[in-house]
């Protein structure tokens, strides 16, 4: 048995629905508290909605291929994504326009194949859903977001204007940065603007530099992918780290385009004349050229889906002893480095799902209280029911992960030991393992720990600049707050609690 299950962290959302219905009740003669409570209690219970954004030509619909695990976001060296396309789990595979009065109108197309003309106004569509059925999904809705920079302007203003307004409409952003073009202006401002949206929700941008694979030489392009990488991320405010990714690959291993034809062709090249094969990989204008392996279709399928660092990675698993496409197959998953970017956002994001939806509705009651619409008397009971959630100690879980949040973008810093004590905290399973000791510990024990973090928090505050303190200060209430749940457990006597 676990000392406590981490139902804490859910605390806030039930408090959100709580305020949610309570709204609903008291909205008799308010219409606009009524309609901007339904929609918040919508968008409270759906997924985690990650926006994946960048300038055009970046790599944004292939990282959405790679994350789906599908070929759905058309992907070329023009512009390529029109509308904002909310990838989202269907039972079936569909596709729905919805306008911007929130009408759904079904699109015949296939997801892969959506048109620019969708049957209405562009001016009057506000999005684009695509229902697919798969598992991918299940946890979270990707938002394919029109290029930064486009030579169509009122395209680059849906994506600056879904980033930086205090709806819901997003929860999380991975910025897309191209290792051939590097930082613009205009994505430094997104950001900006995005975390302003989401000051108090402790908003989360993850950075993935694309194309890591056209860096240096190419022969071995990572240590210049992620020196290119820290230069991105020093220069972006609010993202702390920028992660080198080979989205070509990822695309091709995880939405299922590396067929058998792809790896009969390998191990043809594998097996020519040395002499011959390492004259194709000088280059892949020499790789086009070279009659004297594969006819030229092949190499440009080859190329096309592998590019000329995939092939490369891809004939020394075959040197190594691959004999199946699947080898061949995880070892391009590998170089691609598309796992490493999955285990960023299962820890920043979707670890954190319920908070984060909880800290974006709590943000959309607090613009509500702004909203000149509103009536006085619903503005007045609104304005204290907020007040009095944010000085719930329950709600502490979104002050958490505003925290974490800054620690994660360099906002704030603490040492590597507090700074690991910290994430801990905030992310553990339960309290035995937020605070690091056993499973089986008992309440004394978790107290007793407790109580020791708590103190080496505390003692940092004092000795640190005002942003650090403040994180210090909160891991400090983490921890008071988990020795009283465990008191509450020990009973009156000192003893096991009942129940």
């Amino acid at each position: 048995m676990t000392v406590e299950s981490h139902d804490a962290a859910d605390e806030p959302l039930r408090l959100i629905r709580e305020l949610c219905s309570q709204s609903a009740d008291h909205a008799n003669a308010d219409a606009v508290l009524a309609a901007r409570a339904a929609a918040i209690a919508r968008s409270a219970s759906e997924p985690v909605r990650i926006a994946v954004t960048g300038r055009v030509n970046a790599g944004k619909s292939t990282l959405v291929n790679a994350l789906v695990g599908q070929h759905v976001a058309r992907t070329g060296p023009v512009e390529a994504t029109a509308h904002v396309i909310r990838y989202r789990f269907g039972q079936f595979d569909h596709v729905d326009v919805v306008d911007v009065d929130g009408r759904r109108v079904p699109l015949r197309a296939a997801p892969d194949a959506i048109p620019s003309d969708v049957g209405i106004p562009a001016t009057r569509v506000d999005h684009i859903e695509v229902f697919l059925s798969t598992r991918e999904l299940t946890d979270m809705i990707l938002v394919d977001t029109p290029g930064l920079e486009s030579l169509t302007e009122d395209r680059s203003v849906r994506t600056t204007r879904l980033l930086g307004s205090a709806g819901a409409d997003v929860d999380a952003a991975i910025v897309v940065l191209d290792a051939d073009s590097g930082l613009v202006a205009q994505q430094h401002r997104v950001v900006e603007n995005y975390l302003a949206s989401r000051e108090a929700a402790g908003g989360t941008v993850v950075g993935v530099l694309s194309k890591a694979d056209t860096a240096g030489d190419g022969r071995d392009p990572w240590p210049d992918a992620e020196k290119l990488a820290r230069s991105a991320a020093a220069a972006l405010p609010g993202v702390g780290t920028v992660h080198a990714l080979c989205t070509l690959l990822a695309e091709t291993v995880s939405a299922g385009l590396f067929t058998q034809a792809l790896a009969d062709d390998l191990a043809t090249l594998a097996a020519s004349v040395p002499r011959t094969r390492t004259i194709m990989l000088l280059s892949a204008d020499r790789f086009t050229a070279t009659d004297d392996v594969l006819d030229a279709e092949r190499r440009g399928r080859l190329l096309e889906r592998l590019g000329l660092y995939g092939v490369r990675v891809a004939l020394g698993a075959i040197d190594g002893g691959a004999t199946s496409a699947t080898e061949v197959a995880d070892a391009l998953r590998a170089a691609s480095r598309i796992d490493e970017l999955r285990e960023v956002l299962r820890r920043r994001v979707l670890a954190h799902a319920s908070t984060i939806k909880a800290a974006a509705a709590l943000d959309q009651f607090e613009a509500l209280l702004r909203a000149p619409e509103l009536g006085q008397d619903a503005r007045l009971w609104l304005g204290d029911q907020v007040e009095e959630l944010r000085l719930d100690p329950r709600l502490h879980p979104v002050l958490e992960h505003e925290a974490l949040a800054a620690l994660w973008s360099g906002a704030a810093r603490l040492p590597e030991e507090l700074s690991v004590a910290f994430e801990r905290l905030v992310g553990g399973a339960d309290d035995a393992d937020r605070i690091g000791v056993s499973a089986t510990a008992d309440p004394r024990t978790v107290t007793a720990a407790a109580r020791e973090l708590g103190g080496r928090f505390r003692t940092h505050a004092f000795r640190t600049n005002p942003r650090a303190a403040w994180l210090a200060v909160v891991a400090e209430r983490s921890c008071l707050l988990i020795t009283q749940r465990a008191r509450a457990r020990r009973g009156p006597s000192g003893g096991p609690g009942r129940g």
